[in-house]
């Protein structure tokens, strides 16, 4: 399973969502919806916008990977 973590990824670079989505120029209530619905997935150009806004970030620092534990 995939998820996001702009939350944490804001938190750990002492920043808010409000002001992310202000400095990339997308609107609030889009990082508003993914800080708060983890399992939803940044389009690849929000994931962009925001390396190119933080060049020392990675997708990694964005996104997670969490294996299924009933996987076999």
């Amino acid at each position: 399973m995939m998820s996001n973590t702009l939350r944490d990824f804001c938190e750990k670079r002492g920043t808010t969502l409000f002001k992310l989505a202000t400095a990339i120029g997308v609107s609030p209530s889009n990082l508003y919806r993914l800080g708060k619905h983890t399992e939803q997935l940044p389009s690849l150009e929000l994931i962009d916008k925001i390396l190119n806004l933080y060049p020392d970030a990675s997708i990694d620092d964005l996104i997670k990977h969490v294996r299924d534990t009933d996987a076999s």
